[in-house]
Parts: structure tokens; C-alpha cells; sequence
């Protein structure tokens, strides 16, 4: 990622390089999640969701790969928000999806004008 700062409506761009060592193909997914925090003294209720992802080609056994994925941010997403009250954050997650199973490995924080 070129930068931590976006604009609603625009595109995110990940570059990537992944070696496959294995003998199962894997795909590079990316996803964008919002943490909606609600707090209030001693009361503090998180929410968690999926704005968007998009998947990479898929990296056959034994090779590797570069590639950019493209990420829409929505035009109609919430801005980054901290205050007393409400706190809503923004973070690509990346994963990586093996065969039959998903592998979470990093997440970036990114903020939301």
C-alpha cells in the first residue's frame, strides 16, 4: 500500500509478492474491516464488519507471484472516528486462503476522510 490515508469512493491498490513452497494452490485475500466501538463509562460494545475484499489469482504449488489487488473503499463509508462516545477504525486484513482453510497473518491500519 502506497499510503494509511483515503477518501471515500476511492480504490485501494495492494501490491503483493507471495512464494508458494507448498503443494496446495493459495490465494492472497485482502479485506477491509470496520470496528464500531460504543463507549459509555463502564459499558463498551465493539462491532466487527466486512466492507470489502477482493481476491488474488490463485499461486500454484511450487511458485511465486506479484500482483496489485484492488480494493473499492464505498462511497457511502463512515469516516475514521475517535471521541468519547463513538470510536470507528478501519484495517486491511490480510489473509492467505489454503486449499481448505484461511490464514490471517497481518493487519494494517488505514484511515477513512
Amino acid at each position: 500500500m502506497d499510503r494509511n490515508t483515503y477518501f471515500c469512493g476511492e480504490i485501494l491498490n495492494i501490491n503483493f509478492h507471495m512464494s508458494n513452497r507448498s503443494s496446495k494452490t493459495i490465494r492472497f485475500l485482502p479485506q477491509m474491516v470496520r470496528r464500531t466501538a460504543f463507549k459509555k463509562e463502564y459499558i463498551y460494545l465493539e462491532s466487527q464488519e466486512l466492507i470489502a475484499s477482493n481476491y488474488a489469482d490463485p499461486c500454484l504449488e511450487n511458485s511465486s507471484q506479484s500482483d496489485i489487488v484492488f480494493i473499492p473503499i464505498p462511497f457511502d463509508c463512515l469516516p475514521t472516528i475517535d471521541c468519547p462516545l463513538i470510536e470507528i477504525t478501519y484495517s486491511i486484513s490480510l489473509f492467505v486462503d489454503i486449499s481448505d482453510s484461511t490464514e490471517h497473518f497481518d493487519e494494517i491500519p488505514i484511515y477513512i476522510k
